[in-house]
Protein backbone atom coordinates (compact mmCIF):
# COMPACT_ATOMS: atom_id res chain seq x y z
CA UNK A 1 0.00 0.00 0.00
CA UNK A 2 1.39 3.41 -0.87
CA UNK A 3 2.19 6.06 1.69
CA UNK A 4 -0.61 8.34 0.43
CA UNK A 5 -3.31 5.71 0.69
CA UNK A 6 -2.11 4.50 4.11
CA UNK A 7 -2.13 8.07 5.44
CA UNK A 8 -5.77 8.40 4.38
CA UNK A 9 -6.83 5.87 6.99
CA UNK A 10 -4.90 7.19 10.00
CA UNK A 11 -7.72 8.74 12.03
CA UNK A 12 -9.00 10.95 9.20
CA UNK A 13 -12.62 10.70 8.15
CA UNK A 14 -12.45 9.60 4.49
CA UNK A 15 -15.52 11.72 3.75
CA UNK A 16 -14.29 14.92 5.39
CA UNK A 17 -14.27 18.12 3.34
CA UNK A 18 -10.69 18.84 4.47
CA UNK A 19 -9.45 15.54 3.10
CA UNK A 20 -11.35 16.08 -0.14
CA UNK A 21 -9.80 19.54 -0.53
CA UNK A 22 -6.36 18.07 0.12
CA UNK A 23 -7.03 15.39 -2.48
CA UNK A 24 -8.06 18.06 -4.99
CA UNK A 25 -4.82 19.98 -4.35
CA UNK A 26 -2.79 16.77 -4.71
CA UNK A 27 -4.47 15.96 -8.01
CA UNK A 28 -3.91 19.52 -9.26
CA UNK A 29 -0.21 19.24 -8.40
CA UNK A 30 0.00 15.89 -10.20
CA UNK A 31 -1.75 17.35 -13.26
CA UNK A 32 0.76 20.22 -13.34
CA UNK A 33 3.61 17.68 -13.25
CA UNK A 34 1.85 15.71 -15.98
CA UNK A 35 1.54 18.83 -18.15
CA UNK A 36 5.22 19.68 -17.64
CA UNK A 37 6.29 16.18 -18.59
CA UNK A 38 3.95 16.15 -21.62
CA UNK A 39 5.41 19.45 -22.85
CA UNK A 40 8.93 18.06 -22.44
CA UNK A 41 8.04 14.92 -24.41
CA UNK A 42 6.35 16.98 -27.13
CA UNK A 43 9.43 19.18 -27.44
CA UNK A 44 11.69 16.14 -27.66
CA UNK A 45 9.51 14.58 -30.35
CA UNK A 46 9.39 17.82 -32.34
CA UNK A 47 13.18 18.15 -32.14
CA UNK A 48 13.91 14.45 -32.63
CA UNK A 49 16.07 14.92 -35.71
CA UNK A 50 18.24 17.67 -34.32
CA UNK A 51 21.74 16.79 -33.24
CA UNK A 52 22.20 15.99 -29.60
CA UNK A 53 18.76 14.51 -29.06
CA UNK A 54 18.65 10.97 -27.76
CA UNK A 55 15.84 8.62 -28.78
CA UNK A 56 16.49 6.61 -25.60
CA UNK A 57 15.99 9.73 -23.48
CA UNK A 58 12.78 10.56 -25.34
CA UNK A 59 11.57 6.99 -24.89
CA UNK A 60 12.33 7.15 -21.15
CA UNK A 61 10.35 10.38 -20.86
CA UNK A 62 7.43 8.87 -22.78
CA UNK A 63 7.44 5.93 -20.36
CA UNK A 64 7.55 8.33 -17.42
CA UNK A 65 4.64 10.28 -18.96
CA UNK A 66 2.57 7.11 -19.30
CA UNK A 67 3.32 6.13 -15.69
CA UNK A 68 2.47 9.59 -14.41
CA UNK A 69 -0.78 9.54 -16.36
CA UNK A 70 -1.70 6.18 -14.82
CA UNK A 71 -0.84 7.56 -11.37
CA UNK A 72 -3.06 10.61 -11.88
CA UNK A 73 -5.95 8.51 -13.21
CA UNK A 74 -5.69 6.09 -10.28
CA UNK A 75 -5.44 8.93 -7.76
CA UNK A 76 -8.51 10.59 -9.27
CA UNK A 77 -10.41 7.30 -9.22
CA UNK A 78 -9.52 6.42 -5.61
CA UNK A 79 -10.18 9.86 -4.16
CA UNK A 80 -13.37 10.64 -6.07
CA UNK A 81 -11.81 13.78 -7.49
CA UNK A 82 -12.07 12.36 -11.00
CA UNK A 83 -15.79 13.06 -11.07
CA UNK A 84 -15.12 16.80 -10.88
CA UNK A 85 -14.01 19.16 -13.65
CA UNK A 86 -10.34 20.18 -13.32
CA UNK A 87 -9.90 23.84 -12.50
CA UNK A 88 -6.60 25.67 -12.56
CA UNK A 89 -5.04 26.08 -9.11
CA UNK A 90 -6.10 29.28 -7.42
CA UNK A 91 -3.79 31.90 -6.01
CA UNK A 92 -4.46 34.12 -3.02
CA UNK A 93 -5.15 37.09 -5.29
CA UNK A 94 -7.35 35.35 -7.85
CA UNK A 95 -9.60 32.42 -6.97
CA UNK A 96 -10.52 30.18 -9.90
CA UNK A 97 -13.61 31.08 -11.88
CA UNK A 98 -16.14 28.34 -11.30
CA UNK A 99 -17.89 27.20 -14.46
CA UNK A 100 -21.63 27.57 -14.60
CA UNK A 101 -23.91 24.60 -15.12
CA UNK A 102 -24.59 25.83 -18.66
CA UNK A 103 -20.83 25.94 -19.39
CA UNK A 104 -20.36 22.42 -18.01
CA UNK A 105 -23.30 21.22 -20.11
CA UNK A 106 -21.94 22.96 -23.21
CA UNK A 107 -18.47 21.47 -22.64
CA UNK A 108 -19.93 18.00 -22.15
CA UNK A 109 -22.10 18.33 -25.24
CA UNK A 110 -19.12 19.53 -27.27
CA UNK A 111 -17.00 16.61 -26.05
CA UNK A 112 -19.72 14.13 -26.91
CA UNK A 113 -20.16 15.69 -30.35
CA UNK A 114 -16.44 15.39 -31.04
CA UNK A 115 -16.52 11.71 -30.02
CA UNK A 116 -19.65 11.11 -32.12
CA UNK A 117 -18.07 12.77 -35.16
CA UNK A 118 -14.92 10.69 -34.72
CA UNK A 119 -16.96 7.50 -34.50
CA UNK A 120 -19.00 8.54 -37.55
CA UNK A 121 -15.83 9.15 -39.60
CA UNK A 122 -14.45 5.80 -38.48
CA UNK A 123 -17.64 4.02 -39.53
CA UNK A 124 -17.67 5.81 -42.88
CA UNK A 125 -14.03 4.84 -43.48
CA UNK A 126 -14.81 1.23 -42.60
CA UNK A 127 -17.75 1.27 -45.01
CA UNK A 128 -15.55 2.59 -47.83
CA UNK A 129 -12.93 -0.07 -47.12
CA UNK A 130 -15.60 -2.79 -47.05
CA UNK A 131 -17.03 -1.56 -50.36
CA UNK A 132 -13.60 -1.56 -51.97
CA UNK A 133 -12.90 -5.06 -50.72
CA UNK A 134 -16.26 -6.36 -51.92
CA UNK A 135 -15.71 -4.79 -55.36
CA UNK A 136 -12.27 -6.39 -55.52
CA UNK A 137 -13.72 -9.79 -54.56
CA UNK A 138 -16.51 -9.44 -57.12
CA UNK A 139 -13.94 -8.60 -59.81
CA UNK A 140 -11.97 -11.75 -58.97
CA UNK A 141 -15.09 -13.92 -59.11
CA UNK A 142 -16.18 -12.58 -62.52
CA UNK A 143 -12.76 -13.22 -64.12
Amino acid sequence: MSQDSSSLHQGTDPNSPELFKRNIRNVQEQVIQLQTLARRVLSEIQNAYQTGNSPAHTEANITALKQTLQLVVEMMRQTGVGALPLLPPSTASSPPALPTEQKLLADTTKGLQVLYDKLQRSQESAAVAANLLSLENMAKVTR
